[in-house]
Parts: structure tokens; sequence; C-alpha cells
């Protein structure tokens, strides 16, 4: 490494560590300071950990620590909390306030610095939790068993036991096995800005109807084994903005879009081979999908894989559709109704269509697939077509 880049490096570190500045000078616990917890459940119980043990570790979590039935804890800034293999922070029906500062932040870290060293911080059941300038890392560990009940990741929000709410500000995840970041399908980030996810498997696991809880400010995202959202299909109920990240959603099954979705430009949705995007209709509400992209910025809907047909496409069963500037590809898995990158059809209701300077490519079936009873609702200007195997429009 040559001088320029040794010292490019120095004050790149340099930077890190100013705005990192966590870890205590001595991190073991020479004097024997450090109060210790096997697995433990705290009952309507409210708990502050402070910064007592000045030159090492604060607190040495062994096992599962449980905070349940209206408990609470509370953690100062600068506090250090070490946790061993099966560790684990879990708040049920109680409340977490780790509150650090921007001197002097929360180090939630394994006794060992390897990826997925120990379990995670859960919450579910409970709603006024916050955490703020904390440092987390080389949490994520779960088996195939937990995480179908408990998810996965070194931050759980909500899981098949109850629903929860987080607010995270200014937090870094790092280091982490899975996901950084797990947000089940009920559950809510109240707020989710400047934090940093890095160096971990993936970035998040979100349901659908909780991807637009990451449009928030200032939030840095790359650095990850695969640098994606993983996002679990369903109903979309509640209105969202779905932000344009600087890495991109993969969805894992059909999504059902039944409330007004807006895409920003840029962003970038991937599909696996099973999935497909749905504009739905429900008892109450009707879908909308606005994906307004720009020519600098154009919305991607991609296959997983860049195979013709990998994903199964955009279906428009009811509601109104916008799309400008997007890109569609890869899609028109058949199967069923004629098929093609674009599904459109009056089988819930009423459609509005809108497509311009938008492109569909590598599709194994048609372009568009068009009911010819929604004809006149469908507008189409400016579109471009290229490797469509069947029509680049197809009334049927």
């Amino acid at each position: 490494m040559n001088h320029l880049k040794l010292v490019a490096y120095a004050l790149a570190l340099c930077t890190l560590m100013t705005q990192w500045a966590c870890q205590k000078e001595v991190i073991i616990d020479p004097v024997g300071e450090a109060i210790t917890f096997d697995s433990k459940t705290f009952s309507t119980e409210q708990q502050t950990w402070t910064n007592h043990n000045k030159n090492g570790v604060d607190y040495i979590v062994k096992g599962r620590l449980m905070f349940q039935i209206n408990s609470s804890l509370n953690i100062e800034p600068g506090t250090e909390i070490v946790f061993e293999n099966e560790g684990s922070l879990v708040m049920n029906n109680s409340i977490l306030h780790a509150i650090g500062s921007a001197s002097e932040c929360i180090i939630f870290r394994g006794l060992d610095d390897a990826k997925g060293f120990w379990k995670s911080i859960k919450f579910y059941n409970c709603t006024d939790n916050r955490m703020a300038y904390c440092d987390i890392r080389d949490a994520g560990d779960y088996t195939s068993s937990e995480f179908l009940l408990y998810g996965g990741g070194a931050i759980i929000v909500g899981n098949a036991l109850g629903d929860a709410a987080l607010s995270l500000e200014n937090c870094q995840i790092s280091n982490c096995s899975s996901f950084g970041l797990y947000i089940d399908t009920e559950s809510e980030l109240k707020a989710f800005s400047g934090n940093t996810i890095t160096n971990c498997d993936y970035v998040a696991y979100v349901s659908a109807n909780s991807l637009g809880q990451l449009a928030g400010s200032a939030n840095q995202l790359t650095g990850n084994i695969h640098e994606q959202v993983k996002v679990k299909g369903g109903q979309v109920r509640a209105t969202a903005l779905w932000p344009a990240l600087p890495v991109s959603f993969l969805f894992s099954d059909d999504t059902q879009i039944e409330n007004e979705v807006t895409i920003e430009p840029g962003a970038t949705l991937l599909f696996e081979a099973n999935a497909e995007l749905i504009l739905y209709r429900n008892n109450s509400t009707i879908g909308k999908l606005l994906a307004d992209g720009s020519p600098a910025k154009p919305i991607l809907f991609k296959g997983a894989s860049t195979t013709a047909g990998f994903w199964k496409g955009i279906k428009i069963n009811a509601g109104l559709a916008r799309l400008s500037y997007c890109n569609v590809s890869d899609a028109g898995k058949t199967g069923g109704n004629p098929t093609g990158s674009m599904y459109i059809s009056k089988s819930l209701g009423d459609v509005n269509v809108t497509i311009q300077n938008s492109s569909f490519s590598n599709s194994s079936s048609h372009g568009l697939c068009i009911r010819s009873n929604t004809t006149n609702d469908v507008t189409l200007s400016n579109n471009l077509f290229s490797g469509i195997n069947g029509d680049n429009v197809h009334y049927w």
C-alpha cells in the first residue's frame, strides 16, 4: 500500500472512530465490577443500568434476560453490555429506553466479535421503546425453528407472539449474521433516522406492510454481504411510501397492494421466482400504485435472476396504477390466464391504468396482457418493448 493510500485509510479510520467513539479504553473487567446475569425474568420491575465500571464492561448477559408484565429497563449513556453465546435481551409487555449520546453511546456486543455470536434484542407486546446512539454488534444467531416463531436479526420488532413498536435513531448495527433489523407484519418503526447497518448478511427483513417504515432520513445501509432488504409478501393495508434506498428490495412471494403505495424515483424492486405484485381490492379499500420515476432515476421491477419469465409480473385486478419511467424485466412466468410482464383486468373492480415512457423486456410471454373489456381504461404512450416472447401488447 503506497503512502497516499495509507494516509487516506488513516483519515477514514479516524472519521469512523470519531463518529463511533463508543469503545471504552479497557474492554475486560479487571476488578470484577461488571454485573452478571444468567437467564432471568423480571416482572413488574423497573431497572436502570448505569455506566458504573469506567474501565471495563458494565453488564454481562449469559442467557435469556426477559423483562415482562409492565417492567422497564432504562440504560444510561456510555453503558457497555456484553453477551455470551446464548445471550439475548427480550422485552415482552415492557419498555426499553436505551438512549446514549454522540459522545457516549450504549454498547451491546458479543463476548467474541464473531458474526452471530449472541442472539438478539427482541420486542413483542410492547410499543413505547426507544433506542438512540446505540452500537449493536456480533448478534443475529437463530435456528430455523426460532425464525418461524421469533424472527431473526440483531434487533427484532414484533413476532408471532405479539406486535411491537420501536424508535431507532442514530444507532449502528454491525457484524451481525442474518439480518440487521427484523420488522414483523403488524409491528412498527415509529422513527428510523441516522442509523447505520453494515457488515451484516442482509440489511433487514420486513413485511410488505412494514416496508414504508424504512423511509427515514440519513440512514447508511450499505457494506453488507447482500445489499438487499428482504420483503415478506402479503397484504399492504396501510398507505405507504416505498423509498429509494441505496440497496434493493427483494420480494419473496405475492404482495397485494390494498391501499395507496407510492414508489420513490430510483427504487429497485427484485422478485423471487414465485413472487407477484398485485393491485387488489378488499371490502373497504382499493389499491393504488403510483410509480413515477424520472429519466435519471427510473423505477426498476426486476427478477432476482435475469432469466426471461423468472417471476410472475405485475397484476392489476382493480384500482389505479400510474407507471412513468419504469423498467419491468424478467417477468411473464406462465400459468393460468395469458401472462405477461403486466396483466390488466377488471376481475375485482374498475381499473384506471396509465403507462408512459416505460420499458418492458426479457419476458417469456407477452409484454402487456390486457383484457379486452379494459381497453378504454388503459392509456399507453411512448413505451418500449424488447426481448418479448409474445405480443408486445396482447388483448384477449
